[in-house]
């Protein structure tokens, strides 16, 4: 290839402008918009009717679950049903044994609306969780269950609630309202205690201007940027998820979640 330089700065100067005229087209065709959080976004869990636990024992989830090995006999272990509208009707059950020294199992079946597959989601165990939120098969449990539904344009989706629900069925997800925590009645090492809600954070994110946005392309790649917090102590979350939205069909191609950091490069708190 042959560079010839001008030496009539006029020439450069028109060769210039008509390079960042030809950018501009890729700059505009984004557009990003903020997102706002209400509280039936929320996934709500109620416990496991006699159904769901007989779906749990039948033989072959149980076939799944020793090749995590994993064994769930009730009690002492427990199920809870996650409902929530962006799960298309799907059977969203999160087993696990309770710890209270934290070393725990838990695992998420997930079955789609009419379908025979199910799916397990190992949530780990003990101080190790194997939660990832950009692994394939967290995303592709996800995916299936997206899939069971036509979508409309990208106004009329609610992109915070599918990653409320997404981040729930690893196990994830920051609550919107307060929760309130009290130890049992044969527990005396505990106090009560309340993990404030995102919700309540919203003021103090907001003047930080850390508010949920929602940026699209022309070809209807759409990434949701939120922050959160699952626990007073916890750092403070940053959180992307990117979608496709082609003919109708909703696809999770990349979850990202990491630490907040300052533009400096410390960790905000």
């Amino acid at each position: 290839m042959i560079f010839r330089f001008e030496r009539n700065s006029h020439r450069l100067t028109i060769a210039v402008s008509a390079i960042l005229f030809a950018a501009v087209p890729v700059l505009r065709s984004q557009t990003s918009r903020s997102l706002e959080w209400h509280q039936e976004q929320q996934p709500t869990s109620v416990p496991c009717t006699p159904e769901d636990i007989a779906f749990v024992n039948a033989p072959e989830q149980v076939t799944l679950e020793k090749s995590y090995i994993l064994e769930p006999r009730f009690p002492p272990w427990k199920c809870e049903s996650i409902k929530a509208t962006v799960f298309n009707e799907a059977r969203v059950l999160i087993v696990y044994r309770p710890s209270i020294i934290d070393d725990g199992e838990a695992y998420t079946l997930i079955q789609p609306h009419g379908s025979t597959n199910v799916r397990l989601l190992p949530l780990g165990g003990g101080l190790a969780p194997m939660r990832n939120e950009d692994d394939w098969h967290n995303r592709a449990a996800m995916n299936a269950i997206l899939q069971t539904r036509e979508n409309g344009q990208p106004e009329a989706i609610d992109w915070l609630a599918l990653c409320l629900a997404y981040l729930t069925i690893l196990d994830e997800a920051p609550s919107l309202t307060d929760q309130h925590y009290s130890p049992g009645p044969t527990n005396s090492y505990f106090k009560p205690y309340t993990v404030p809600g995102l919700l309540r954070e919203l003021p103090a994110l907001t003047g930080k201007h850390l508010l949920p946005t929602l940026t699209c392309d022309r070809r209807s790649y759409c990434t949701v940027h939120f922050y959160y917090r699952t626990e007073p102590v916890m750092p403070l979350k940053v959180a992307d998820l990117v979608f496709h939205l082609q003919d109708g069909t909703l696809s999770l191609l990349q979850a990202k979640v990491q630490e907040y950091a300052s533009e400096g490069g410390k960790k905000q708190h």
